[in-house]
């Protein structure tokens, strides 16, 4: 899937109304997307608005460290299919 660079400017106005619609003191936000709107440009901005964010890879995720106090949370998809989650590093 191909996602054009103006779609990072969307996603900056969503966050500009996510921003405003998530308070500091309630904890913060996490962005969810998959993987066509997780570009590198796409996350970077999330970084830098200092958002967490969670995603799909289509591919590999390299360079990556399961971490110690993560326990693996099972769910499955509408067609009964599992899915599992660990929270990791990866480099950077």
């Amino acid at each position: 899937m191909f996602v054009s660079s103006s779609f990072t400017g969307v996603l900056s106005g969503m966050i500009a109304e996510l921003r405003l619609k998530t308070s500091s003191s309630a904890g913060k936000a996490i962005v969810v997307m998959d993987a066509g709107i997780a570009t590198e440009a796409n996350l970077q901005l999330l970084k830098e608005k200092g958002y967490d964010y969670l995603c799909i890879t289509r591919s590999m995720v390299k360079n990556y460290t399961v971490q110690d106090s993560s326990s693996e949370v099972t769910a499955t998809d509408r067609e009964n299919r599992k899915i599992s989650l660990q929270k990791v590093s990866s480099g950077g």
